[in-house]
């Protein structure tokens, strides 16, 4: 979805990359997480006929060398457009963070983040989501009625927190914690059902 906007305000063609699909759950994918009994983040909990983190962590590898890749063959800039825990593997093992920042236990749906392109491929801007700050009031009720609809079958990050409805959107209702490889249920109530594809905007 963010990439065909960014398509159509750029112009640009979109190339799609299993690589960058989000974690696969696997077996418990759709399950509420209060059916689970277990925290699935656990950094030792592997779901059955999905990715423990080693195997994600690798997967993630090798799309970071294709990003690479892409880079290296593209003028002018690439825009990535992935998921939460594919940020916060390539922001936790291969990007170099600015000085006292650490990586964040959560990602912002829609957030920016701008890397150097080059090695050693430094963060200009991390997990940045102030554009969303000036979406107009009008759109708040149709955001409140999609939540009545429907919240409880999407995917992780949307806050509970009222005082910042513009920071969320739906979609996103699981808050992650990264450095305890942990995360706290925010309104999300099922793992997701299926990987999305992570898209390459040239």
């Amino acid at each position: 979805m963010t990439a065909e906007h960014l398509s159509r305000v750029t112009g640009l063609p979109v190339a799609f990359d299993s690589l960058l699909h989000e974690r696969n759950f696997g077996d418990i994918r759709g399950t509420a997480y209060a059916d689970l009994g277990f925290d699935p983040f656990e950094p030792s909990y592997a779901p059955p006929n999905g990715e423990s983190w080693d195997v994600f962590h690798a997967r993630v590898d090798r799309a970071w060398a294709r990003v690479r890749e892409v880079a290296a063959a593209t003028q002018g800039h690439l825009a990535v457009v992935t998921h939460g825990l594919v940020c916060r593997s390539l922001a936790g093992r291969h990007l170099a963070l600015p000085e006292g920042q650490t990586v964040p236990e959560r990602w912002e749906n829609t957030s920016v983040t701008i890397v150097e392109g080059r090695a050693p491929w430094r963060v200009q801007l991390l997990n940045c989501a102030t554009h969303l700050d000036d979406l107009p009031a009008a759109s708040a009720p149709a955001r409140r009625d999609r939540r009545s609809r429907g919240s409880a079958s999407r995917r992780r990050g949307d806050s509970a927190r009222a005082a910042r409805p513009r920071r969320r959107r739906v979609r996103q209702t699981v808050r992650e914690r990264s450095r305890r490889g942990r995360a706290s249920v925010r309104r999300r109530r099922s793992i997701p059902r299926s990987p999305r594809r992570g898209p390459v905007t040239r």
